[in-house]
């Protein structure tokens, strides 16, 4: 296992039980249940029937069991066994999906095995993105499709500052590829490394893909009500970047 998997695994398996139940219910966080979800949901069809999907770095299994509740044929890899370890708890009956312990650099899947990949705000905790997105093409099929996302390069390499009573982002070096590292709160630090927009460009397409669509999502109005600050703060500002690759015809 690489450091920085080994890295991301200790966090997860030591607090992963509280960020699952601040997932939970109606609220649960805005970035991940009004921005980012809403937006890669999207790039999916309504009906999954048949499709066999890979949720890459699946966590407690959110996405996972959404997926399959579609008609989804769904495989959930994640480093953490923690995290594992609640997906098959919180699998609700009748819904089925494959969990699995594993490396994006080394995904215990076969060559060629799935239609979509799903990969939801993980790509910022990996070092190195060219091995990774090889291994994505490794497993797609042939003209598979992609749904990534991640922050923002603009919000994840600026410094928050207060401006006229507002949150506002003053970028001092967009080009700084070092890591930082985020706070989920009640302990939970999470290291993240910086990157510019080319660098994720530069990685999908040096393995095979043509990027099909970049969407800058904005907070669905429901956020409104969760978090009002926050939801203010994203209308404003781009939080995440949402984008759908495809295996290219040569790769």
């Amino acid at each position: 296992m690489k450091q920085d998997s080994q890295a991301i695994a200790e966090v997860y398996n030591q607090h992963g039980a509280a960020y699952h139940q601040s997932r939970k219910g109606t609220s649960g966080r805005l970035h991940n249940e009004f921005i980012d979800m809403p937006a890669t949901l999207s790039l999916l069809a309504a009906s999954l029937k048949g499709k066999k999907i890979l949720d890459a770095g699946c966590g407690s299994g959110i996405y996972s069991t959404l997926l399959a509740q579609k008609g989804a044929v769904v495989t959930g890899v994640d480093i953490s066994s923690k995290m594992i370890e609640i997906a098959k708890k919180e699998l609700p009956g009748k819904v089925a999906v494959t969990y699995l312990v594993g490396d994006l650099y080394d995904l215990p899947v076969k060559d060629q095995e799935f239609d979509i990949i799903v990969c939801a705000y993980v790509l910022e905790n990996v070092e190195k993105l060219a091995p990774v997105f090889a291994e994505f093409n490794r497993v797609l099929k042939s003209k598979g499709n992609c749904v990534f996302s991640i922050s923002h390069p603009l919000r994840a390499n600026s410094k928050k500052i207060e401006k006229d009573g507002k949150q506002v982002w003053q970028v001092e070096d967009y080009f700084d590829r070092s890591l930082r590292h985020s706070d989920f709160g009640n302990g939970m630090i999470v290291p993240k490394y910086k990157r510019t927009l080319e660098d994720y460009v530069t990685a999908l397409s040096g393995a095979g893909f043509l990027v099909k669509k970049i969407l800058e999502p904005q907070p669905i109005k429901a956020g409104q009500k969760v978090d009002p600050v926050g939801y203010e703060n994203a209308m404003r500002l781009p939080e995440i970047l949402t984008v759908e690759i495809i295996k290219g015809n040569n790769s």
